[in-house]
């Protein structure tokens, strides 16, 4: 189970906080303890997950300097990176890709570190992992791409990193929809003139002509 932004507030407490023995995940890493195991509170989170998530980076170093398993996987298919990758954390996306995680790990619900990153408009996350060589066209199981996601949100810059990496301006969704028309319909008016001036097909859309 993911970890959303209403219980944000509890994220601390976890990372910081002590089990009945009295050890905080970064003790645990220090002293040799299992810290790939999965917490029960709140779903299958793992101390590298819950650090990476609250943007610890100096426990996430200690965790993995003493063999936290750096692409384990929680109840949903997302691991450290994953997080990472959600929550903005930039500084700790770029650690995890320097010590090998999996760039283009998918989750069971077909989401990867670019395609979260993307959709909540994290432009430093998303610049990292396009650096790293990430898969830029990746799509969710409804055909969604990076670019969909962020032309849909309005998220401009990430739309321009996109497109200079690679990502297909035209690529569409299950329902026939382009970056265009998604940004279109969610009345993302910047992101319209930005794909327009870029080339991006009007007529494409839907599976139907759209009006010029």
């Amino acid at each position: 189970m993911p970890i959303t932004p209403s219980t944000g507030g509890e994220l601390a407490g976890w990372v910081d906080g002590s089990n009945m023995d009295g050890w905080t995940p970064l003790m645990a890493g220090k002293n040799g303890v299992n810290i790939s195991t999965q917490s029960t509170k709140g779903g299958m989170n793992n101390a590298l997950q819950l650090a990476s998530i609250a943007g610890h980076l100096e426990i996430v170093r200690v965790l993995i300097k003493n063999g936290a398993a750096i692409n384990v996987t929680d109840e949903d298919g997302d691991t450290a990176l994953s997080s990472a990758a959600e929550y903005g954390r930039t500084d700790v996306v770029a650690f995890l890709i320097e010590k090998g995680a999996d760039r283009d790990v998918v989750s069971d619900r077909g989401w990867t570190p670019l395609l979260r990153a993307s959709s909540n408009g994290h432009t430093e996350v998303v610049r990292a992992l396009l650096e790293a060589g990430v898969t830029v066209n990746k799509q969710l199981p409804d055909g969604s791409g990076a670019l969909q996601l962020a032309a849909g949100r309005g998220h401009l810059t990430v739309v321009e990193l996109l497109l200079d990496s690679g990502a297909l301006m035209n690529l569409v969704d299950s329902a026939g929809d382009s970056p265009l028309i998604v940004a279109a319909r969610h009345g993302q008016t910047d992101a319209v003139k930005f794909l327009l001036e870029k080339g991006a097909a009007i007529d494409l859309g839907a599976g139907r002509v759209v009006s010029r």
